[in-house]
């Protein structure tokens, strides 16, 4: 065998290991939210799906419905800080980017890209009230005592750090190094397309706004290397969610 065909050879082996990986990390991801998705709508075919999620009192936000708050360790998601977390870290241990987590790879101008994100999120938010099927999901809590808002607004950051962490880490370092290195550079759009149909569970705008952002926060962590700038904006969209409730 010529060196050239050895070569050769170590390249379809190394191209059919990379797919190999970004097909099990896609899996691994679709049944993590899948998962996630029947226990948060209680489905109980073929298991009872929703032992995944007993200890959360946030779903759909029911915990606005009573006059007392959940305790504060019931808002947190074990599953989702596990499933989208901790287990997609241990698959990353090998060649651990921290670079994705800092802010040398941005450019100046991505200061005013964060910016521009922030405050398009909180005005999206404030139109909620003009989305009957928002408005109905997302019912206020103005008129709540304050100690029952302020012990909601406590339990809603912990479920926050629960989920979304973990949700960015999974998408946008996990399984975005891992689809781009399998299948090519426009394998990235994966992750949008999963954000938009996790998402189809609530609204169906809300779900296109998922979706849309998605496109825009993966393919600038795509180009960055970097996951801060689009955690942080997701971050303000749920900070900015959770002041509307809370004085609306």
């Amino acid at each position: 065998m010529t060196e050239a065909q050895s070569t050769a050879k170590a390249s379809v082996s190394s191209s059919s290991t990379g797919k190999a990986v970004a097909t099990l990390a896609l899996l691994y991801v679709v049944a993590a939210i899948v998962i996630d998705t029947l226990a948060v709508r209680g489905v109980d075919v073929p298991i009872r799906w929703s032992i995944f999620h007993e200890n959360v009192e946030l779903s759909a936000l029911e915990s606005l419905t009573g006059n007392e708050p959940a305790p504060e360790w019931a808002y947190f998601d074990s599953f989702k800080f596990l499933a989208w977390l901790v287990v997609p870290i241990l698959f990353s241990l090998y060649r651990f980017d921290f670079g994705n987590f800092g802010v040398l790879r941005w450019k100046r101008s991505d200061i005013a890209v964060l910016a521009i994100l922030i405050v398009g999120g909180i005005g999206a938010v404030s139109l909620i009230p003009f989305f009957p099927s928002l408005d109905r999901i997302y019912s206020g809590m103005g008129d709540r005592p304050a100690d029952l808002r302020w012990a909601y607004a406590r339990g809603n950051l912990l479920w926050m750090f629960s989920w979304l962490v973990g949700w960015e880490f999974m998408m946008r370092y996990f399984l975005l190094r891992k689809v781009v290195g399998g299948f090519g550079r426009h394998a990235w759009l994966i992750i949008p397309v999963l954000e938009f149909a996790y998402h189809l569970q609530k609204p169906f705008l809300e779900a296109l706004l998922a979706g849309g952002g998605g496109v825009l926060l993966t393919y600038w962590a795509l180009q960055r290397k970097n996951v801060l700038l689009p955690f942080l904006a997701h971050l303000s969209i749920e900070l900015a969610l959770l002041v509307f409730i809370l004085v609306t």
